[in-house]
């Protein structure tokens, strides 16, 4: 007779045998011992043990455990479900889809990391993480629906020069300024904010009249606009959501320049969007390539709508700008993350400091 809550016995030829399943498989493995307590120790041991695979064909693969993982997750944004199938599709399945979960270890796991960091990769140390973070997310997930004690990992990420990143100086700044000036439509209008304000393209093309505070000469941030696949192999549609972080959702004090601006072009219906004045928004995409047609009109390179976000923020702390405040201007979660992304000191702005400092000897 087993002992109560053990699946332990005594047979008949007076050794004992201790059962339990293993993960995905139909029968009953059994372990033997001259005493209970060997055979409590020999069941305690095998049970935490990692467990092989089940028979061939019976344990589905990892990449199968990445699509279930993917329809559950129903309390996701759509523009981080679509991120991580990408992740999921270019760099996981390919590397370890065809893997069982039992079989995915230590060493499978740092086999796949080193393979996202070979010398011919484009993927950045920050995306290597994130796919990283991601893989082990998903196998945890895996390993508890299905028994497995959790795999301990953590990636070893290769730290890489830190590219240099783009922001117009104040000649290529003026420049732009002038052209977006001259003969203002409703591309030029959005590129324009962009550069006046700091914001991303998919608020941009959210923005909608009723957003606007004439009195207050201010502009809310409470929606974004993306681009997102919708189920075929190139199918995409426009989705509209609440922006990036829950930080940036915010509303923006605007310069007396921009709020003439922003009159000039007023649209009586609050509902209209602000770069079509219609009921139907602009697409992100044709902001972009009309961007990419100005820059090179200007005889600017290397210039996207990021560039712009970035130009801003530098300008702002080259101005004085005070640093929290420009952090909640452009909707981050901290002054930090302002700080080390977005503020790029341009030589003369270098050049000004050290000339204070001469002042102070």
């Amino acid at each position: 007779m087993s002992r109560k809550g053990e699946n332990i016995y005594k047979r008949r030829d007076g050794r004992w045998e201790g059962r339990y399943r293993r993960p995905g498989a139909a029968r009953y493995v059994s372990v033997y011992g001259k005493t209970y307590r060997e055979a409590r120790e020999k069941l305690q041991a095998a049970s935490a043990a990692p467990q092989p695979p089940a028979e061939s064909g019976r344990e589905e693969l990892f990449a199968q455990c990445c699509d279930r993982w993917l329809a559950a997750a129903s309390e996701m944004k759509p523009s981080t479900v679509a991120r991580y199938r990408s992740a999921l599709k270019c760099h996981v399945k390919p590397l370890l889809g065809e893997k069982t979960v039992g079989s995915i270890g230590a060493r499978q796991l740092d086999e796949f990391c080193a393979a996202l960091q070979r010398a011919d990769s484009p993927l950045s140390p920050r995306t290597v993480s994130a796919v990283c973070a991601l893989t082990l997310r998903i196998l945890r997930w895996a390993c508890a629906e299905k028994g497995y004690p959790a795999p301990q990992y953590a990636p070893r990420i290769q730290r890489r020069p830190i590219r240099e990143t783009r922001v117009l100086t104040r000649e290529e700044q003026s420049r732009l300024l002038r052209f977006l000036m001259d003969d203002m439509d409703d591309c030029r209008f959005g590129v324009l904010l962009a550069l006046l304000n700091g914001l991303r393209i998919g608020e941009i093309c959210a923005l909608q009249w009723g957003d606007f505070s004439d009195r207050d000469a201010t502009l809310r941030v409470t929606k974004t606009i993306q681009r997102l696949p919708c189920g075929g192999a190139s199918r995409t549609k426009l989705v509209t959501g609440t922006p990036k972080t829950v930080s940036s959702l915010r509303t923006i004090p605007l310069s007396a320049f921009c709020v003439e601006l922003m009159r000039r072009r007023s649209h009586p219906a609050p509902g209209a969007y602000v770069l079509t004045g219609t009921a139907a928004p602009m697409d992100p995409r044709t902001l972009q390539y009309r961007l990419s047609v100005y820059a090179k009109c200007c005889g600017l390179e290397g210039v996207h709508f990021h560039t712009l976000r970035h130009t801003f923020a530098t300008r702002c702390i080259e101005c004085g700008f005070e640093t929290k405040s420009l952090s909640e201007v452009l909707g981050h979660a901290s002054v930090q993350v302002t700080l080390d992304r977005y503020v790029h000191a341009s030589m003369e702005f270098k050049r000004d400091n050290m000339e204070k400092f001469d002042l102070c000897l």
